[in-house]
């Protein structure tokens, strides 16, 4: 009876350690999930703001373009 009741109660406290070990590694996760989150919206972030400065620099281009074209038609008109 005594043995059976110590080898109940060695039962319990693996048990229960198992527990607190799958409660940790399920705030582990929970963690890790975060940072992923996080990562992701910081990663979000960036591309939109890539796509936005190559729609910015794509502008630039074209309006240097058009404005060396308009150099080039006055200096062609003032030459003739």
């Amino acid at each position: 009876s005594k043995q059976t009741s110590e080898s109940t109660e060695i039962i319990r406290e693996q048990i229960e350690n198992m527990r607190a070990k799958m409660a940790e590694a399920v705030a582990s996760v929970e963690m890790i999930t975060d940072v992923i989150n996080e990562i992701t919206l910081l990663s979000n972030t960036i591309a939109a703001a890539v796509t936005e400065q190559s729609a910015v620099t794509s502008d630039i281009s074209k309006s240097a373009a058009e404005g060396a074209e308009k150099v080039s038609d006055i200096t062609g008109r003032i030459q003739d």
